[in-house]
């Protein structure tokens, strides 16, 4: 997961600089754009191994429906035209089964609406992932100790919270309009 976060890392700080927002970005922003990528993976995958060790082939149907989602959702925001290539199609939809995991953008200039989609939704499913898990375990094993149970959903709540605020520093600090 940390490979991940910090290959996902590099590539936000590659975007942010060729969009010409900051050319000499310092410690604090990489680490809060780390932990930003750290939060939101970690969140999820905790949720989703806790959904398939209950729920196995269930994934399948939901990642489908998330990557349809989110394929719909990058052609709107790219207002793809009839002329476009079947290339560019395919690669709409490469890039909605990356985001499955992590938002990840190919352009400097992500739009508000996408973005809050795409984290709204990703909290909405990791919750619904934790609590499917931990209802149908509650219902399973009645006398089960509930710390664990509930500590794994807070994790789940609080590392993709401390992700948010983090990417919200993260923009203030990087994207916030100059004054002339």
């Amino acid at each position: 997961m940390f490979s991940l976060s910090w290959s996902l890392t590099g590539h936000q700080l590659s975007i942010s600089t060729q969009g010409g927002f900051s050319s000499n970005l310092g410690f604090g922003t990489v680490l809060l754009c780390l932990l930003w990528n750290v939060g939101t993976i970690s969140a999820r995958f905790v949720s989703v191994s806790l959904f398939i060790s209950t729920y196995g082939c269930w994934i399948v149907p939901v990642a489908i429906l998330h990557w349809g989602v989110m394929t719909i959702a990058i052609l709107h925001r790219q207002h793809l035209h009839e002329e476009e290539s079947i290339r560019v199609y395919a690669l709409h939809m490469i890039m909605a089964s990356i985001n499955l995991v992590q938002l990840v953008s190919v352009t400097p200039y992500q739009t508000h609406l996408s973005s809050t989609l795409f984290y709204t939704l990703s909290f909405m499913e990791n919750c619904l992932f934790t609590g499917a898990w931990a209802w149908t375990v509650i219902e399973i094993i009645p006398e089960i100790n509930l710390f664990p149970i509930f500590g794994l959903s807070i994790f789940v709540v609080i590392a993709f919270s401390v992700a948010l605020f983090s990417r919200q520093l993260y923009f203030w600090i990087v994207h916030r309009p100059t004054i002339e």
